[in-house]
């Protein structure tokens, strides 16, 4: 499977063309992340769109469900799944615990002023890492930059956040239903 920022998702057999799942969402942007789910599923993470979405390979007319988190950059936001759960990282800082079975929201978390742009599950337990950051680029108020930027003192508003791009581990544990 391949997903474009032209919103479709293209599933690919060997020696074969493949078929094309074509956007029928208009609020659909561009695939940013494709994971598998089970042999019949897959999800799809977009850039400036707050859905998640899962597809049932076998209807790829429409998604069969969705998971909200709020997405209002072109910033990868992407998200992780375990056995149950599925957890995303949101444009606000926050992350987001989902169950896999009925969608609903298990429990959300803010840990960041940052964006979290990753999320993943430790494949034996109940840790998670998540990352935060964002490209901060210094606005130096001149016509033209110094040849050594070592030499700019930055304001302190204008200096980086201190946790833009840190990742942490996380104990997790959420109240599944």
């Amino acid at each position: 499977a391949a997903g474009s920022y032209g919103r479709s998702i293209h599933f690919y057999t060997a020696g074969q063309r493949g078929c094309t799942l074509w956007c029928k969402d208009p609020e659909m942007g561009g695939v940013t992340q494709l994971t598998w789910l089970s042999d019949l599923e897959i999800a799809s993470g977009h850039r400036k769109d707050g859905k998640i979405r899962v597809w049932d390979l076998r209807n790829l007319a429409e998604h069969v469900t969705s998971f909200d988190r709020p997405c209002n950059s072109n910033q990868r936001l992407a998200f992780g799944v375990s056995s149950s759960v599925l957890g995303a990282g949101g444009s606000d800082g926050s992350v987001f615990f989902f169950s896999r079975q009925t969608g609903a929201l298990l429990s959300s978390k803010c840990v960041s002023s940052d964006p979290i742009v990753s999320v993943d599950f430790h494949p034996e337990g109940r840790l998670i890492c998540t990352s935060a950051g964002t490209r901060v680029f210094p606005n130096y108020d001149r016509d033209s930059p110094p040849r050594d930027l070592e030499d700019i003192p930055l304001p302190l508003e204008k200096r980086p956040k201190v946790e833009n791009g840190c990742a942490q581990v996380w104990s997790f544990d959420v109240a599944e239903s």
